[in-house]
């Protein structure tokens, strides 16, 4: 059969341009382990820094994760705990990595002690994909829900309309059943749709730290400029600090200082109004302050050795006086 595509296409990858080896009953394990789209990227991820350079472990960082899937953060972070918790990756944490560094991963090539049950849906969790609990009715693996899943969520409560059929029409096969497709297709949901359906549900009290912090991204936005257009009621810049510490897993004296810089900044003064777009440019900012930092130190340390002195002055040639002889009118004096 020939590829439609192959015109369209501007790569052509071979095999003898490099490849990674995956036994097969691994591979027959990881098409049936009902992963998620993010944890299945976050596995090849893992396997090719590891076995893809033979490795059976690697240091990763955070951004690598990132820069890897597209994915936000937050969602990589829940996306390893979870396969963590599955027992189908090895994490060893090493205590206070910072910038550059990461975990030690390591892929569990023992696939028969992968925890991999049937699979629910939630908003509620903490992940958006959790193990069937005890005692409610499993499904077979091919089905993306069991048929009687918790009430409060919204992909099986038969009173609240299906976010992935909304407009489309028709829940033919009742209330509860919201997956039928007309041709017996199923689609599971997709990561990022619940958590857009998390991010809707109510947000408790902001902390009072990141209330602290609001008020002072409020503060000095309105000291550059008295004309600013800032919310009178700081509640949703108070939780976008909060996610910052919670999710982001920002210090409060980390947030403190991005802030300063921001609204010091000739440039970032004028693009950070709001605590999201101060979250969203948030790595940005913490290189950018660091980059100035340092090199602001090297000039100081740079004119160190000259500073407080005052260039020295040139020795002039000192001049005699001219004298002159009453009456004679001749001049006597000169320069030495």
């Amino acid at each position: 059969m020939q590829n439609p595509y192959t015109d369209f296409s501007s790569v052509n990858p071979q095999r003898e341009d490099g490849h990674r080896e995956i036994e097969t009953s691994i591979f027959q394990a990881l098409t049936r382990a009902g992963l998620s789209g993010l944890e299945y990227s976050l596995v090849l991820l893992i396997i090719d820094k590891t076995w893809g350079w033979n490795k059976t472990e690697d240091m990763i960082p955070l951004v690598q994760f990132v820069e890897g899937t597209r994915q936000d953060k937050s969602y990589i972070i829940r996306g390893l705990k979870s396969l963590e918790k599955r027992h189908i990756i090895v994490v060893q944490h090493v205590p206070g990595g910072g910038r550059g560094r990461g975990n030690v991963y390591m892929f569990n090539k023992h696939w028969d002690t992968w925890l991999t049950g049937p699979l629910k849906e939630t908003v509620t969790g903490s992940h958006p994909l959790e193990p069937v609990t005890a005692g409610r009715e499993t499904v077979p693996d091919s089905h993306p829900l069991p048929s009687n899943s918790a009430p409060e969520s919204p992909f099986v409560n038969g009173d609240q309309e299906s976010p992935f059929d909304a407009g489309k029409g028709d829940k033919s096969a009742g209330k509860g059943d919201l997956y039928a497709r007309g041709k017996g297709d199923h689609t599971s949901p997709s990561i990022e749709t619940i958590e857009t359906l998390n991010r809707k549900k109510d947000i408790k009290t902001p902390s009072s730290e990141a209330i602290e912090l609001a008020k002072l991204l409020k503060g000095l936005i309105s000291r550059n400029n008295p004309k600013a257009k800032t919310p009178d009621d700081i509640t949703k810049w108070a939780t976008d600090m909060d996610r910052m510490l919670k999710i982001d897993h920002r210090t409060p004296e980390e947030i403190k200082y991005i802030i300063e810089f921001s609204q010091n900044d000739s440039f970032w003064c004028a693009n950070i109004l709001s605590a999201g777009k101060l979250r969203d440019k948030f790595d940005q900012l913490y290189l950018r302050a660091k980059e100035k930092e340092k090199s602001s130190a090297e000039k100081k340390e740079k004119g160190g050795s000259h500073a407080g002195r005052e260039p020295q002055r040139q020795a002039q040639p000192r001049k005699r006086p001219i004298t002159y002889t009453r009456g004679s009118g001749e001049d006597t004096g000169g320069e030495d």
